[in-house]
């Protein structure tokens, strides 16, 4: 048994989706469980979406900021993020559809809050209760699938992450732990049919993804999918190494978009056996792979995974490191050695690689492009805190039930956060826990200057909501 089912979809009014690019797989490395209150039969209701009027206001608000930009030559920002027009409309069309969640509530909107809940704040979001994830730092959020208790089973709960964040650790626990297997964006990563050489879809309907990761049959580690929520990993988009602030400074639609990118493994047969063969552990260049694109919709839930800046950065350079020996690349390791000197020589060549776009980029003002001359790895920085805010701007877009992982968390606290995770997720306990093997301290990579500069740049660059989150991070007075 796979899992899968038919997907019915929700009409195209009640959510809302995007449409830009890809992005490819680049992929990295307690207390007792609580039963959830029973939402009230037939679940709550959807809130209506804001009328065909409200969505023109800001479109126009967009477009006459974007006319008055121009004539005034005016870069236009908020601070270092996104450009006032783009963000004009994101606002806009946020504050109608918020108009309209509110003004419905004379038609049951929106819901009383469950037993054990607490009293809905003004804005109509409702805080968990503190039992349920005590270690998380969001104040509110939607405790109720966007859904609602009539939408499909299994569904979609993203595993969402600045990629070596912690993914494949918390991948493999859920699955392991669970005896189920996930899902991922990326099909490379995922079991394909023998038969057909393509990839298991989590929904018959719903060719273009998300797929399931461990489900050929006959083979060892085979699992069935969850019957509630399937995890499944997405790196969304804005994270790339080798690209400029206007590259990877995203709009929140386009983020979303990203988010919902992914792959398709083409068939590909031995040539001597003629059997199908699996991409998995082959580089991506030599793997034939199509775009795809799934709907918003099927997505219902997400695990927001959050690493400290200075770890996450080294490991990403770690990571490239490791591709380039991989490839036989003995000029570019010796070059850039697996060493604090060596990531230091990276960090150097990087941020003079693109010193001249950073400082023509709409996406950079005074005060942060004088910030970045003291930071090395100063893009990686700003890309780290730009991708969390784009994070928590989607899923609160979306309307999705969050809950908050700090990589961290696993060392200080496994049980407590392992519990939260599968509690979260509703996940059975019949398989075995791996093994958490703690990260490694990169504080010699950074020198104490280094490391106060580099949390200033993201307290910069973080929305309020972001820094709420990454604030922790900040122990270099």
């Amino acid at each position: 048994m796979r899992g899968k089912v038919s997907y019915d979809r929700v009409p195209t009014g009640e959510r809302r989706s995007s449409n830009v690019g890809d992005d490819d797989d680049d992929d990295v490395e307690g207390s007792a469980a609580t039963a959830l209150p029973p939402p009230p039969s037939g679940g709550y209701p959807p809130p209506p979406p804001p009328s065909r009027a409200t969505r023109g206001v800001a479109a126009l608000c967009s477009v006459a900021l974007f006319s008055a930009a121009a004539a005034a030559g005016s870069r236009l920002l908020r601070n270092d993020r996104l450009s006032s027009a783009a963000r004009c409309y994101d606002d806009a069309f946020d504050a109608a559809y918020d108009g309209a969640y509110a003004a419905s509530s004379s038609v049951g909107w929106p819901p009383a809050p469950a037993p054990g809940r607490g009293n809905a704040t003004e804005d109509g979001l409702l805080p968990w209760p503190a039992h349920i994830h005590p270690t998380t730092d969001y104040k509110f959020y939607y405790p109720v699938d966007p859904g609602g208790v009539d939408h499909v089973w299994p569904r979609v709960a993203w595993v969402m992450s600045f990629p070596n964040s912690g993914t494949s650790y918390t991948m493999r626990l859920v699955q392991r732990a669970s005896n189920r297997t996930g899902g991922s964006n990326y099909g490379k990563e995922c079991d394909v049919d023998p038969a057909t050489g393509l990839n298991y879809p989590i929904y018959d309907d719903s060719p273009s993804g998300p797929f399931l990761s461990h489900v050929k049959p006959g083979k060892k580690e085979s699992m069935e999918a969850p019957s509630r929520y399937v995890p499944v990993k997405t790196h969304c988009g804005g994270y790339t190494t080798e690209s400029t602030p206007d590259k990877y400074a995203l709009t929140v639609r386009a983020f979303q978009e990203k988010c919902l990118t992914g792959n398709i493994v083409k068939p590909e047969r031995d040539p001597k056996t003629g059997k199908i063969v699996s991409a998995r552990g082959k580089p991506n260049s030599m793997v034939d792979k199509e775009v795809t694109l799934y709907d918003a919709n099927l997505v219902q839930r997400a695990v927001h995974i959050i690493r400290d800046p200075f770890d996450n950065i080294v490991s990403r350079f770690h990571l490239e490191q490791h591709a380039h020996d991989k490839r036989g690349d003995a000029e570019w390791t010796s070059k850039y050695p697996s060493s604090p000197d060596g990531f230091q020589n990276w960090c150097r060549d990087l941020d003079g690689r693109y010193k001249h776009d950073e400082e023509k980029s709409r996406f950079v003002d005074g005060p942060l492009l004088a910030q970045f001359h003291k930071v090395p790895c100063h893009a990686e920085f700003h890309r780290y805190s730009q991708w969390h805010n784009l994070a928590v701007a989607v899923t609160r877009r979306m309307r999705l039930p969050v809950h908050v992982l700090h990589y961290e968390n696993y060392e200080s606290d496994f049980t407590g956060t392992y519990n939260d995770l599968f509690l979260f997720l509703e996940l059975p306990r019949e398989g075995e826990v791996p093994e958490f093997i703690a990260g490694k301290k990169y504080e010699d990579y950074f020198s104490p200057e280094q490391r106060r500069e580099g949390i200033e740049l993201v307290r910069m660059v973080s929305e309020p909501e972001t820094w709420e989150l990454l604030g922790r991070y900040d122990r270099y007075d």
